[in-house]
């Protein structure tokens, strides 16, 4: 598999560019629509019309957080031709597939600072692992917007926070976290284009800290003066984790002491402790022989097949149902120094990388 993502750029005030999203990506959205739908009923056991009426719980959470944001989904709704619930569903959709009992996978993350990196520069990465219908939704979204930091990201049509990096040079990863508290406050992916917005590391880290994140989530920030910082968030709770040799590594279970009884992640999903070891000993590995860790290290680390097929690079186990058959959807390498994104559209062991800036 090889190509690029489509690319969109949308510019102006806040609900302007949300109306150009919408229009530019209606198309894809609706793919966006209609993953979900199926995925709140295989996963939570919500229909759409009831997945419409918790989302409107998030309305004021977001409008307190970023009236920007909530202008943005507005004009997005508007631009597609959607009721702004459907627009909030997809942004909380994390969210309302937790009410279920039934974890998923999604992502193994890393992160290199520049002392451990070849060139001197800071470098995140990172497999998306989802449902493969949702690799005909992505896109490759640029944002300018007066005021804040322009934006590229990688993100599923209809969201406005994703997996990217801004002009400011602060990046971010995620990985999702499964604990069984879950409450109505800000949208993991809203908090993720807070972080985009911020200026600074502290300012991305605010964007976290500052407010309470309705589900669970791991963010792995980092930004172009070398400082990276992984932020485990619950519902109730933020804790940080530094740099251990010059890396970070996430994966889906919870790293910090917590009660083992919390971490559906841990229990549910074997393969993220698997994962987790993978990667931090070919890190450690390739620290320990070369010195320095290189691009193609990082990539070919996306591309481990140890515990295939719920690897780094996952692929989708036939045995599984539709909704419940994974892979990495994409691969992400982001250069901060640069300001560049490295995406393979598909499992990185057979796409090539095609590079993307602001």
């Amino acid at each position: 598999m090889s190509g690029r993502l489509p690319e969109v750029t949308i510019e102006g005030p806040a609900y302007e560019r949300g109306y150009q999203y919408g229009r530019k990506c209606r198309d894809r959205i609706m793919v966006s629509v209609e993953t979900y739908r199926r995925m709140m009923a295989s996963y939570a056991g919500l229909s759409w019309e009831e997945a419409l009426r918790r989302a409107r719980e998030y309305e004021l959470p977001i409008l307190r957080y970023d009236r920007e944001i909530f202008e943005e989904m507005a004009g997005l709704a508007a631009g597609c031709d959607l009721p702004l619930a459907a627009v909030l569903a997809l942004n909380a959709r994390s969210e309302l597939t937790l009410t279920g009992n039934t974890p998923w996978a999604e992502c193994t993350a890393v992160a290199v600072a520049p002392e451990a990196s070849a060139d001197g520069n800071t470098w995140l990465a990172q497999n998306w692992d989802w449902v493969g219908r949702q690799r005909e939704a992505l896109i490759l979204l640029r944002i300018r917007q007066p005021g804040r930091p322009s934006v590229v990201m990688i993100t599923e049509a209809g969201l406005v926070g994703k997996i990217g990096l801004n002009e400011a040079g602060v990046g971010v990863c995620l990985n999702a976290l499964f604990v069984p508290e879950v409450r109505v406050g800000v949208p993991v992916h809203i908090v993720l284009r807070g972080i985009l917005n911020a200026t600074s590391l502290p300012a991305a880290v605010a964007a976290v800290t500052g407010t309470g994140v309705a589900g669970a989530a791991n963010f792995l920030i980092g930004d172009a003066q070398g400082e990276l910082i992984d932020l485990e968030v619950l519902p109730s709770v933020c804790t940080p984790l530094h740099p251990e040799q010059g890396f970070l590594i996430h994966t889906n279970h919870l790293l910090l002491p917590r009660d083992f009884r919390l971490d559906r992640g841990l229990q549910a999903l074997p393969d993220s402790v698997v994962r987790f070891g993978r990667a931090r000993r070919l890190l450690t590995l390739q620290r320990t022989r070369e010195g320095k860790l290189s691009l193609p290290d990082i990539q070919a680390i996306l591309a481990d097949h140890v515990g295939y097929p719920s690897s780094i690079c996952r692929h989708p186990d036939p045995e599984r149902q539709e909704m419940f058959r994974l892979e990495t959807v994409c691969s992400v390498v982001m250069n901060l120094a640069k300001r560049k994104l490295l995406v393979a559209f598909g499992n990185p062991c057979i796409t090539s990388y095609m590079e993307y800036g602001l």
